[in-house]
Protein backbone atom coordinates (compact mmCIF):
# COMPACT_ATOMS: atom_id res chain seq x y z
CA UNK A 1 0.00 0.00 0.00
CA UNK A 2 2.93 2.07 1.12
CA UNK A 3 4.93 1.57 -2.55
CA UNK A 4 1.55 2.21 -3.86
CA UNK A 5 0.97 5.80 -2.76
CA UNK A 6 4.66 6.64 -3.22
CA UNK A 7 4.50 5.41 -6.70
CA UNK A 8 1.11 7.94 -7.15
CA UNK A 9 3.33 10.57 -5.58
CA UNK A 10 5.96 10.37 -7.82
CA UNK A 11 3.70 9.93 -10.70
CA UNK A 12 1.70 13.34 -9.58
CA UNK A 13 5.07 15.19 -9.25
CA UNK A 14 6.14 14.22 -12.88
CA UNK A 15 2.64 15.06 -14.55
CA UNK A 16 2.74 18.54 -12.47
CA UNK A 17 6.82 19.18 -13.93
CA UNK A 18 5.56 17.99 -17.12
CA UNK A 19 2.32 20.29 -17.39
CA UNK A 20 4.79 23.55 -16.13
CA UNK A 21 6.83 22.41 -18.75
CA UNK A 22 4.42 22.33 -21.26
CA UNK A 23 3.21 25.57 -20.20
CA UNK A 24 6.46 27.09 -20.38
CA UNK A 25 7.16 26.06 -23.70
CA UNK A 26 3.46 27.17 -25.08
CA UNK A 27 4.57 30.89 -23.91
CA UNK A 28 7.95 30.56 -25.62
CA UNK A 29 6.43 29.48 -28.62
CA UNK A 30 4.02 32.17 -28.61
CA UNK A 31 6.02 34.83 -27.83
CA UNK A 32 8.50 33.09 -30.73
CA UNK A 33 4.94 33.38 -33.30
CA UNK A 34 4.32 36.97 -31.64
CA UNK A 35 7.71 38.17 -32.49
CA UNK A 36 7.84 36.65 -36.12
CA UNK A 37 4.87 37.83 -36.68
CA UNK A 38 5.92 41.94 -35.64
CA UNK A 39 9.25 41.03 -37.43
CA UNK A 40 7.34 40.70 -40.80
CA UNK A 41 5.17 44.37 -40.34
CA UNK A 42 7.15 46.89 -42.68
CA UNK A 43 4.27 50.03 -41.77
CA UNK A 44 2.07 49.70 -38.58
CA UNK A 45 -0.58 51.86 -37.46
CA UNK A 46 -2.46 51.99 -33.75
CA UNK A 47 -3.46 54.47 -31.25
CA UNK A 48 -0.90 54.16 -28.48
CA UNK A 49 -2.92 54.38 -25.12
CA UNK A 50 -0.99 54.69 -21.72
CA UNK A 51 -2.16 54.68 -18.35
CA UNK A 52 0.23 55.22 -15.24
CA UNK A 53 -1.61 53.88 -11.35
CA UNK A 54 1.25 55.17 -8.92
CA UNK A 55 -0.25 55.46 -5.80
CA UNK A 56 2.88 54.96 -3.52
CA UNK A 57 4.73 58.30 -5.09
CA UNK A 58 1.09 60.03 -5.80
CA UNK A 59 1.63 60.38 -9.68
CA UNK A 60 -0.57 59.27 -12.36
CA UNK A 61 -0.71 60.23 -15.87
CA UNK A 62 -2.52 59.00 -18.91
CA UNK A 63 -1.13 60.01 -22.77
CA UNK A 64 -2.98 59.12 -25.86
CA UNK A 65 -1.44 59.50 -29.16
CA UNK A 66 -1.97 58.14 -33.23
CA UNK A 67 1.24 56.50 -34.23
CA UNK A 68 2.76 55.18 -37.45
CA UNK A 69 6.01 53.20 -37.70
CA UNK A 70 8.24 51.94 -40.50
CA UNK A 71 10.11 49.64 -39.91
CA UNK A 72 11.31 49.67 -43.02
CA UNK A 73 13.63 52.33 -42.35
CA UNK A 74 15.67 52.38 -39.01
CA UNK A 75 19.24 53.33 -38.29
CA UNK A 76 21.74 51.75 -35.92
CA UNK A 77 20.13 53.83 -32.86
CA UNK A 78 17.49 51.26 -33.22
CA UNK A 79 15.25 54.34 -34.38
CA UNK A 80 12.66 53.89 -37.04
CA UNK A 81 11.13 56.13 -38.75
CA UNK A 82 7.32 57.62 -36.94
CA UNK A 83 4.81 60.15 -36.92
CA UNK A 84 3.36 60.30 -33.33
CA UNK A 85 -0.05 62.72 -33.03
CA UNK A 86 -0.45 63.13 -29.49
CA UNK A 87 -3.91 64.07 -28.06
CA UNK A 88 -2.37 67.05 -26.17
CA UNK A 89 -1.88 68.86 -29.22
CA UNK A 90 1.95 67.39 -29.61
CA UNK A 91 3.21 65.64 -32.84
CA UNK A 92 6.47 63.98 -33.12
CA UNK A 93 7.84 62.91 -36.38
CA UNK A 94 11.08 61.10 -37.19
CA UNK A 95 12.13 60.73 -40.82
CA UNK A 96 15.68 58.99 -39.96
CA UNK A 97 17.72 62.48 -39.84
CA UNK A 98 15.63 64.98 -38.36
CA UNK A 99 13.55 64.51 -35.59
CA UNK A 100 10.63 67.38 -34.85
CA UNK A 101 8.22 68.64 -33.08
CA UNK A 102 4.77 70.43 -34.27
CA UNK A 103 3.03 71.87 -31.03
CA UNK A 104 -0.58 72.30 -32.26
CA UNK A 105 -1.18 74.97 -28.85
CA UNK A 106 1.57 77.91 -29.71
CA UNK A 107 2.50 77.44 -32.95
CA UNK A 108 6.04 76.28 -32.28
CA UNK A 109 8.49 73.63 -33.91
CA UNK A 110 11.89 71.93 -32.60
CA UNK A 111 14.16 70.50 -34.71
CA UNK A 112 17.00 68.16 -33.92
CA UNK A 113 19.37 66.83 -36.05
CA UNK A 114 20.41 63.08 -36.30
CA UNK A 115 19.50 63.07 -32.81
CA UNK A 116 21.02 60.43 -30.32
CA UNK A 117 19.22 57.09 -28.87
CA UNK A 118 18.72 58.98 -25.57
CA UNK A 119 16.32 61.78 -27.38
CA UNK A 120 13.99 58.46 -28.50
CA UNK A 121 14.31 56.53 -25.30
CA UNK A 122 12.78 59.29 -23.35
CA UNK A 123 9.42 59.64 -25.36
CA UNK A 124 6.32 58.72 -24.12
CA UNK A 125 4.91 56.70 -26.79
CA UNK A 126 8.54 54.60 -26.99
CA UNK A 127 7.69 53.06 -23.32
CA UNK A 128 6.29 49.35 -23.75
CA UNK A 129 5.75 50.39 -27.18
CA UNK A 130 5.47 47.99 -30.05
CA UNK A 131 8.70 48.76 -31.59
CA UNK A 132 9.86 47.60 -27.98
CA UNK A 133 7.69 44.09 -28.29
CA UNK A 134 8.93 43.64 -32.23
CA UNK A 135 12.29 44.06 -30.45
CA UNK A 136 12.33 41.66 -27.50
CA UNK A 137 9.54 39.16 -28.10
CA UNK A 138 12.51 36.85 -29.68
CA UNK A 139 14.50 37.64 -26.88
CA UNK A 140 12.33 36.90 -24.09
CA UNK A 141 10.90 33.57 -25.85
CA UNK A 142 14.95 32.06 -25.25
CA UNK A 143 15.97 33.71 -22.36
CA UNK A 144 15.84 31.33 -19.46
CA UNK A 145 16.48 33.96 -16.69
CA UNK A 146 12.77 35.53 -17.80
CA UNK A 147 9.66 33.04 -15.84
CA UNK A 148 7.08 32.74 -18.54
CA UNK A 149 3.10 31.17 -18.40
CA UNK A 150 0.32 31.41 -20.49
CA UNK A 151 -3.38 31.35 -20.24
CA UNK A 152 -6.31 32.25 -22.09
CA UNK A 153 -8.33 35.29 -21.41
CA UNK A 154 -12.08 37.08 -23.17
CA UNK A 155 -12.00 40.52 -23.03
CA UNK A 156 -15.57 42.11 -24.82
CA UNK A 157 -15.95 39.00 -26.36
CA UNK A 158 -13.01 38.62 -27.85
CA UNK A 159 -10.20 35.48 -27.30
CA UNK A 160 -6.72 36.69 -26.64
CA UNK A 161 -3.60 35.15 -25.17
CA UNK A 162 -2.03 36.26 -21.95
CA UNK A 163 1.91 35.75 -21.74
CA UNK A 164 3.30 36.37 -18.03
CA UNK A 165 6.54 37.24 -17.65
CA UNK A 166 9.05 37.51 -14.70
CA UNK A 167 11.95 39.79 -15.22
CA UNK A 168 14.41 39.96 -12.26
CA UNK A 169 16.26 42.79 -11.65
CA UNK A 170 15.23 44.37 -14.87
CA UNK A 171 13.03 45.62 -17.07
CA UNK A 172 12.11 46.35 -21.27
CA UNK A 173 14.16 49.41 -22.61
CA UNK A 174 13.41 50.53 -26.25
CA UNK A 175 17.42 51.46 -26.95
CA UNK A 176 19.40 48.70 -24.71
CA UNK A 177 16.61 45.77 -24.84
CA UNK A 178 17.05 45.41 -20.62
CA UNK A 179 17.51 47.53 -18.12
CA UNK A 180 18.91 46.69 -15.08
CA UNK A 181 18.41 47.47 -11.56
CA UNK A 182 20.76 47.46 -8.46
CA UNK A 183 17.98 46.81 -6.32
CA UNK A 184 16.23 43.45 -5.96
CA UNK A 185 13.29 43.44 -7.12
CA UNK A 186 11.12 41.74 -10.13
CA UNK A 187 9.43 43.58 -12.94
CA UNK A 188 6.43 41.87 -13.77
CA UNK A 189 4.47 41.65 -17.51
CA UNK A 190 1.48 40.77 -18.44
CA UNK A 191 1.46 40.41 -22.33
CA UNK A 192 -2.36 40.14 -23.73
CA UNK A 193 -2.34 38.72 -27.79
CA UNK A 194 -5.10 38.67 -30.09
CA UNK A 195 -5.34 34.68 -30.69
CA UNK A 196 -6.48 34.89 -34.31
CA UNK A 197 -3.54 37.60 -35.26
CA UNK A 198 -0.78 37.31 -32.20
CA UNK A 199 -0.53 40.66 -32.30
CA UNK A 200 -0.29 42.98 -29.23
CA UNK A 201 -3.28 44.51 -27.60
CA UNK A 202 -1.95 45.39 -24.07
CA UNK A 203 1.01 45.10 -21.83
CA UNK A 204 0.46 45.63 -18.12
CA UNK A 205 3.89 46.25 -16.43
CA UNK A 206 3.70 46.19 -12.64
CA UNK A 207 6.72 45.48 -9.88
CA UNK A 208 7.32 42.34 -6.92
CA UNK A 209 8.55 45.96 -4.52
CA UNK A 210 5.14 48.62 -5.00
CA UNK A 211 2.71 45.53 -5.74
CA UNK A 212 -1.05 46.83 -6.03
CA UNK A 213 0.64 50.37 -5.35
CA UNK A 214 1.44 51.06 -9.06
CA UNK A 215 0.47 49.73 -12.84
CA UNK A 216 1.20 51.07 -16.26
CA UNK A 217 -1.16 49.68 -18.90
CA UNK A 218 -0.29 50.52 -22.68
CA UNK A 219 -3.14 49.34 -24.74
CA UNK A 220 -2.81 49.07 -28.75
CA UNK A 221 -5.84 50.27 -29.86
CA UNK A 222 -7.10 49.56 -33.71
CA UNK A 223 -3.58 48.29 -34.86
CA UNK A 224 -3.54 48.38 -38.32
CA UNK A 225 -1.10 46.22 -40.81
CA UNK A 226 0.42 48.11 -43.78
CA UNK A 227 -2.08 50.99 -43.32
CA UNK A 228 -1.86 53.66 -45.98
CA UNK A 229 1.08 56.06 -45.59
CA UNK A 230 1.15 59.64 -44.51
CA UNK A 231 2.26 61.89 -47.06
CA UNK A 232 5.61 62.11 -48.79
CA UNK A 233 6.34 66.00 -47.52
CA UNK A 234 5.09 65.62 -44.37
CA UNK A 235 7.70 63.89 -43.19
CA UNK A 236 9.93 67.29 -43.50
CA UNK A 237 9.92 70.30 -41.24
CA UNK A 238 10.14 72.43 -43.85
CA UNK A 239 7.13 71.67 -45.42
CA UNK A 240 5.72 73.54 -41.85
CA UNK A 241 7.60 76.56 -42.01
CA UNK A 242 4.38 78.77 -43.36
CA UNK A 243 2.19 77.76 -39.78
CA UNK A 244 5.25 77.16 -37.35
CA UNK A 245 8.21 79.00 -36.05
CA UNK A 246 11.13 77.84 -34.91
CA UNK A 247 10.91 77.85 -30.46
CA UNK A 248 12.99 80.04 -29.13
CA UNK A 249 15.59 78.32 -26.85
CA UNK A 250 15.54 79.27 -23.25
CA UNK A 251 19.18 80.72 -21.82
CA UNK A 252 19.76 78.46 -19.05
CA UNK A 253 22.40 80.01 -16.61
CA UNK A 254 25.75 78.14 -16.07
CA UNK A 255 25.61 76.16 -12.54
CA UNK A 256 27.18 77.44 -9.27
CA UNK A 257 30.02 76.47 -8.91
CA UNK A 258 32.35 75.59 -5.71
CA UNK A 259 33.20 78.83 -3.21
CA UNK A 260 30.43 80.89 -5.38
CA UNK A 261 27.61 82.80 -2.69
CA UNK A 262 24.20 81.64 -3.08
CA UNK A 263 21.66 84.54 -4.16
CA UNK A 264 19.16 85.40 -1.01
CA UNK A 265 16.15 83.25 -1.20
CA UNK A 266 13.09 83.15 0.78
CA UNK A 267 10.70 80.05 0.60
CA UNK A 268 7.86 78.61 2.05
CA UNK A 269 8.10 74.90 4.33
CA UNK A 270 5.62 72.49 5.10
CA UNK A 271 5.13 72.08 8.91
CA UNK A 272 2.52 70.07 10.89
CA UNK A 273 0.73 73.17 12.16
CA UNK A 274 1.36 76.23 10.02
CA UNK A 275 2.84 77.35 6.97
CA UNK A 276 5.88 79.79 7.35
CA UNK A 277 9.10 80.78 5.49
CA UNK A 278 12.15 80.62 5.75
CA UNK A 279 15.56 82.29 3.93
CA UNK A 280 19.09 81.55 4.00
CA UNK A 281 19.96 83.93 6.46
CA UNK A 282 18.20 81.48 8.96
CA UNK A 283 21.39 78.86 8.80
CA UNK A 284 23.99 81.24 8.90
CA UNK A 285 26.93 78.92 11.09
CA UNK A 286 25.61 75.93 9.63
CA UNK A 287 26.44 73.39 6.91
CA UNK A 288 23.64 73.39 5.11
CA UNK A 289 22.64 70.18 2.43
CA UNK A 290 19.92 71.83 -0.40
CA UNK A 291 18.36 68.29 -2.56
CA UNK A 292 16.68 70.20 -5.53
CA UNK A 293 13.83 67.12 -6.58
CA UNK A 294 10.79 66.58 -8.04
CA UNK A 295 7.56 64.48 -8.17
CA UNK A 296 7.86 62.78 -11.07
CA UNK A 297 11.86 61.68 -10.44
CA UNK A 298 12.41 57.60 -9.18
CA UNK A 299 16.43 59.16 -7.92
CA UNK A 300 14.48 61.54 -6.00
CA UNK A 301 12.72 59.27 -4.38
CA UNK A 302 14.82 56.31 -3.65
CA UNK A 303 16.30 59.16 -1.80
CA UNK A 304 14.06 60.29 0.83
CA UNK A 305 15.08 57.95 3.58
CA UNK A 306 18.94 58.64 3.71
CA UNK A 307 17.99 61.74 3.47
CA UNK A 308 16.47 61.56 6.89
CA UNK A 309 19.51 59.41 7.58
CA UNK A 310 21.86 62.33 7.36
CA UNK A 311 19.71 64.45 9.45
CA UNK A 312 19.52 62.21 12.22
CA UNK A 313 23.31 61.41 11.55
CA UNK A 314 24.27 65.13 11.89
CA UNK A 315 21.52 66.87 13.88
CA UNK A 316 20.17 70.04 13.79
CA UNK A 317 22.92 72.18 16.04
CA UNK A 318 25.43 72.60 13.32
CA UNK A 319 23.54 70.94 9.88
CA UNK A 320 21.01 71.47 8.15
CA UNK A 321 19.35 69.34 5.15
CA UNK A 322 16.48 71.42 3.40
CA UNK A 323 14.46 69.35 0.42
CA UNK A 324 13.49 71.80 -2.04
CA UNK A 325 10.78 71.08 -4.87
CA UNK A 326 11.08 72.60 -7.64
CA UNK A 327 8.12 72.28 -9.78
CA UNK A 328 5.00 70.35 -8.10
CA UNK A 329 2.43 72.29 -6.43
CA UNK A 330 1.54 72.64 -2.48
CA UNK A 331 -0.65 69.70 -2.23
CA UNK A 332 1.39 67.26 -4.13
CA UNK A 333 4.11 68.39 -1.76
CA UNK A 334 2.00 67.69 1.22
CA UNK A 335 1.76 64.01 0.33
CA UNK A 336 5.30 63.39 0.62
CA UNK A 337 5.48 65.53 3.76
CA UNK A 338 2.72 63.31 5.40
CA UNK A 339 4.33 60.26 3.96
CA UNK A 340 8.17 60.43 4.99
CA UNK A 341 7.45 62.53 8.21
CA UNK A 342 10.79 64.04 7.90
CA UNK A 343 13.30 65.11 10.16
CA UNK A 344 14.89 67.61 7.46
CA UNK A 345 12.93 70.88 6.37
CA UNK A 346 10.80 70.67 2.97
CA UNK A 347 10.48 73.46 1.48
CA UNK A 348 8.38 74.26 -2.15
CA UNK A 349 7.76 76.84 -4.78
CA UNK A 350 11.59 76.21 -5.66
CA UNK A 351 11.70 76.90 -9.32
CA UNK A 352 13.12 80.41 -9.66
CA UNK A 353 16.15 79.49 -7.38
CA UNK A 354 16.37 76.29 -9.21
CA UNK A 355 16.69 78.37 -12.36
CA UNK A 356 19.34 81.19 -10.60
CA UNK A 357 21.55 78.03 -9.59
CA UNK A 358 21.48 76.44 -12.89
CA UNK A 359 19.75 73.65 -12.04
CA UNK A 360 17.65 71.64 -14.55
CA UNK A 361 17.72 67.81 -13.95
CA UNK A 362 16.40 66.36 -10.43
CA UNK A 363 18.04 65.50 -8.24
CA UNK A 364 20.80 67.72 -7.73
CA UNK A 365 22.34 68.30 -4.05
CA UNK A 366 23.81 71.42 -3.47
CA UNK A 367 26.26 71.46 0.01
CA UNK A 368 27.15 75.50 1.23
CA UNK A 369 29.59 76.13 3.96
CA UNK A 370 28.69 77.74 7.22
CA UNK A 371 29.94 81.17 5.51
CA UNK A 372 27.48 80.52 2.84
CA UNK A 373 29.52 79.72 -0.16
CA UNK A 374 29.13 76.73 -2.44
CA UNK A 375 31.40 73.53 -1.09
CA UNK A 376 30.17 70.84 -3.78
CA UNK A 377 27.31 70.31 -6.41
CA UNK A 378 26.22 66.68 -6.82
CA UNK A 379 24.10 66.07 -10.23
CA UNK A 380 21.97 63.39 -8.78
CA UNK A 381 22.36 61.60 -5.01
CA UNK A 382 25.55 60.36 -4.33
CA UNK A 383 25.00 59.20 -0.45
CA UNK A 384 28.72 58.55 0.34
CA UNK A 385 30.48 61.22 -1.06
CA UNK A 386 27.64 63.60 0.16
CA UNK A 387 28.31 62.72 3.55
CA UNK A 388 32.12 62.79 3.21
CA UNK A 389 31.76 66.42 2.10
CA UNK A 390 30.03 66.95 5.44
CA UNK A 391 32.02 64.81 8.14
CA UNK A 392 34.78 66.93 6.18
CA UNK A 393 33.70 70.63 6.58
CA UNK A 394 31.15 70.13 9.65
CA UNK A 395 33.63 70.77 12.68
CA UNK A 396 36.36 72.56 10.39
CA UNK A 397 37.80 75.89 12.08
CA UNK A 398 37.63 79.15 9.97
Amino acid sequence: MKKYLILILIKSICLTVAFANNEINDASNLLKLSASRLNEIKTVSYIYKREINNYKNNYFDKTSANCFINFEKSNEANAFNFQFSNADGLTQIYNGTEYFTLDKKDKTMEVITNPSAKTFNSLSNCYNSIPVLRNMLGTLAIDDSVNKSKKDTVIEGKQYDVINLTLQNKALDYVKGYRTYSVNFNTLYKLILDSKTHLPYQIIETNSLDKDKYSTVTTFVNLQVNPSEPADLSWFYSTYLNVYHQKKKEKSLPQIITKQTLPNWNLPVLNSDKDTTLSKFDFNEKIVVMDFWIKNCGPCMESFPKLKALQNKYGKEKFQLLTLNSYDDKKDVEFFFKREKPAYLMLYKGQELAKKLGINSYPTVVIIDKDGQVLQLFNGFDFDAIDKVIATNLYRKK
